[in-house]
């Protein structure tokens, strides 16, 4: 994994559109007149800033498929923002291809620093100054490194869920909007702890159905189921998701992706499992991936709830299988 350096700053916006960049500039000298200032690169904050980035990034992959024809695959289809995720099967393999993403992105003036690998030996054939500062990447913290709102322990090659301590120490007024404003702060884009993210969404819909404002205080039932679930936040630092599906299973005679859903009076959804069976008959199961959903606000049928948790699964399974 690698994160581009300074991304918006290496694109340079077309000299007709740099007036739609325009700001004023005085210099903290209140008696002269402000000067007229346009910004010649992308700017943060602007909200086609992202999409018109990776485009760029995806422009160039395109055409360098010639010269880099694996390469750029692989960034047409990890790429996510300022940051590339990719891996191999073995060492020699990763080597070649974190070279290789090297050398493309330079020639388009994209410089990829903050490698994080869980293989010591990959590392060791990239200079100690472009990569991550620590092993253990906060994704949710500002440093050192974000991808993607997880984050990976690269020793043990597991997912985490890091709790900010800030978040943990937030004045909460319990009022609607801070229900929603702190549940938000938990991101799981994996489905990985649907169990208990989906309990906030509950509480969030019941809110809507109640008529409560923004600013009214929680009612008191929903007020204890509230903070009941805060207090579990600090126990998610304790929840660790291999990266590695395979376990102990050195070679694998079959890989099978089995989908589940179901559905009851107030939530629906689908998880994916995967199954590797090993040639001596060891089997190795993981969680893939859960999508979970509140039901409608109007009521339906059970049956027709989870005709919508197969519908769910469905897509699931195809995501799954063709990435």
């Amino acid at each position: 994994m690698a994160d581009v350096e300074k991304m918006f700053l290496q694109i340079k916006v077309d000299e007709r559109d740099q007036d739609t960049l325009r700001y004023l500039w005085r210099d903290l000298k209140s008696d002269e007149p402000p000067r007229v200032y346009k910004l010649q690169r992308l700017a943060f904050g602007v909200n086609c800033s992202p999409f018109l980035a990776i485009a760029m990034v995806q422009s160039h992959a395109k055409k360098c498929s010639t010269d880099f024809r694996d390469v750029s695959r692989e960034v047409l289809s990890n790429m996510y923002v300022g940051n590339c995720l990719s891996g191999a099967d073995d060492v020699e393999a990763m080597v070649k291809l974190q070279q290789s993403l090297d050398k493309m992105m330079k020639r388009g003036g994209f410089n990829l620093t903050k490698w994080a690998s869980n293989s010591r030996e990959v590392l060791s054939h990239i200079q100690e100054q472009e990569q991550a500062e620590s092993s253990t990447l906060d994704f949710n913290a500002s440093k050192p490194l974000k991808a993607l709102g997880m984050c990976w322990n690269t020793f043990t090659d597991c997912f985490l869920f890091s709790v900010p301590p800030s978040m943990l120490a937030v004045s909460d007024p319990n009022t609607k909007r801070s229900l929603l404003s702190i549940a938000s702060r938990v991101f799981d884009p994996m489905g990985l702890i649907t169990p208990f993210t989906i309990r906030a969404k509950m509480l969030f819909q019941e809110l809507w159905q109640r008529g409560l404002q923004w600013e009214d205080r929680l009612e008191e039932d929903i007020a204890h189921q509230w903070r009941s679930w805060k207090s579990e936040l600090s126990q998610l630092s304790c929840i660790t998701i291999p990266c590695y599906f395979m376990g102990n299973i050195q070679s694998s005679s079959s890989i099978e992706l089995h989908g589940f859903g179901d559905a009851s009076p107030t939530v629906y959804g689908a998880a994916v499992y995967i199954k590797c069976l090993g040639e001596a008959g060891h089997a190795s199961t993981h969680l893939v991936m859960s999508k979970s959903r509140v039901a409608p606000a109007k009521t339906v049928s059970l049956l027709r709830l989870e005709l919508l948790a197969a519908v769910v699964n469905a897509r699931l399974l195809k995501l799954l299988q063709n990435p």
